[in-house]
């Protein structure tokens, strides 16, 4: 992966975009850090469905877990509840 500050990305964006469309993957810099990447569209797709598969796996994780204890009508460990006034008044957990 190449690293490009931004300056000099502002200057060579149509190269950038080039090599990104062909595969390359190129980190852009701010003064060292603050990095954005350019990728391959197809490379974006498959991290944007790997990343809702793996919030969808544990979405199915937590409800395995706390099923059983909804189905005994009981409140899973962990799920505090607030009466109706204390959520009215804003109140959290820590």
């Amino acid at each position: 992966m190449e690293d490009v500050p931004l300056k000099l990305a502002r200057q060579r964006l149509g190269k950038l975009h080039s090599d990104a469309i062909h595969g390359r993957h190129i980190k852009i810099t701010r003064h060292g850090s603050d990095a954005a990447v350019l990728v391959p569209e197809t490379d974006y797709q498959e991290y944007q469905a790997l990343k809702r598969e793996k919030i969808q796996a544990a979405v199915v994780a937590e409800i395995q877990h706390i099923a059983p204890y909804v189905e005994n009508g009981e409140l899973p460990p962990g799920y505090e509840a607030l009466t109706r006034e204390q959520a009215v008044e804003g109140e959290r957990f820590a």
